[in-house]
C-alpha cells in the first residue's frame, strides 16, 4: 500500500465514522490537510 493508498484509506475511515460524506480532494496537500483536521476532532 503507497502513502497515497494509505491516507486516503485513513480519510474514508474517518470521514464514515463520523457519518459523513463529503468530497475528498485530488491533491496530495489538501488531502493530508483534511486528514490532519479529521484526526483532530476525533
Amino acid at each position: 500500500m503507497t502513502q497515497d493508498e494509505r491516507r486516503l484509506y485513513l480519510i474514508k475511515k474517518l470521514l464514515k465514522e463520523r457519518n459523513e460524506d463529503c468530497e475528498i480532494p485530488d491533491d496530495e496537500k489538501s488531502q493530508k490537510d483534511l486528514l490532519l483536521s479529521l484526526m483532530n476532532i476525533r
